[in-house]
């Protein structure tokens, strides 16, 4: 079966039977909720079949940290980061020893900035 959820979206658990008739998914999906591992533990609770990562492997994609430490952890060549916490005191002459450009991130939300 061939399923588009864009002219009526799953957006309430009465919503999920529809969900449970589609043969595979493909999560093309974007951002938090999307591809931080969330869509992709809906799918394997429902024990429906999916392509690409699972949860694990979508969440630490999503976190920018974890993916460089494992990265370099296993003698993966990745640039300099520093990351900080919230309420981490930044260190202005660490980060310029660094060099430039100089990228600021979130960790955890893509590409985008979360109040």
């Amino acid at each position: 079966m061939l399923a588009s959820f864009d002219e009526q979206p799953i957006r309430f658990v009465s919503d999920l039977s529809r969900a449970l008739t589609v043969d595979v998914f493909f999560p093309i999906a974007h951002g938090v909720y999307g591809e931080d591992g969330t869509l992709q533990g809906v799918l394997e609770y429902l024990d429906r079949p999916f392509v690409g990562p699972g949860v694990l492997g979508s969440s630490i994609g999503m976190d920018k940290d974890v993916s460089k430490q494992l990265l370099a952890h296993n003698s993966i060549r990745v640039t300099p980061w520093k990351t900080f916490f919230k309420g981490d005191s930044i260190d202005y002459t660490e980060l310029e020893n660094m060099g430039y450009p100089l990228f600021c991130k979130t960790s955890k939300y893509g590409q985008w900035c979360r109040n």
